[in-house]
């Protein structure tokens, strides 16, 4: 299934208000989208952090 940008922002919005509780050493990427990323892997099976980041590594995001 391929989202389409309106659909990829309307899935980020509800996002933002998640609190950042990182420290700002090592961000690469903002706390809406690494949790968009975890939720799509979750969507497509992903159980686990490494999982997740197997996931990450193989999908494409144009």
């Amino acid at each position: 299934m391929k989202l389409i940008e309106k659909q990829a922002q309307s899935m980020k919005q509800p996002l933002k208000g998640i609190p950042d509780i990182r420290k700002a050493r090592g961000k690469r990427h903002s706390v809406v989208t690494v949790s968009a990323i975890a939720i799509c892997s979750m969507l497509r099976g992903s159980k686990h952090y490494n999982s997740i980041w197997e996931w990450t590594k193989r999908v494409r995001f144009t």
